[in-house]
């Protein structure tokens, strides 16, 4: 499946929280979770920007940007 649909997939599910509690507990964050994950994995394996896992403060800390 792909990064768009899982990403809808996920927001559904999480519309479908806010009006009924008592479902989808855990659904929207262990799709965030896993959405993370594979763009890490697909950043280091592509040596983009970013790879070493930085965030974007330490980044702007180090443009001297604030």
């Amino acid at each position: 499946m792909g990064f768009g649909l899982r990403l809808f997939n996920a927001s559904l599910a999480c519309v479908m929280h806010a009006f009924l509690p008592g479902l989808f507990v855990r659904t929207g964050s262990e799709a965030i979770e896993r959405l993370h994950d594979r763009m890490v994995v697909n950043r280091q394996r592509h040596g983009g920007a970013n790879s070493g896992g930085a965030n974007l403060v330490d980044v702007l800390r180090k443009s001297g940007t604030r």
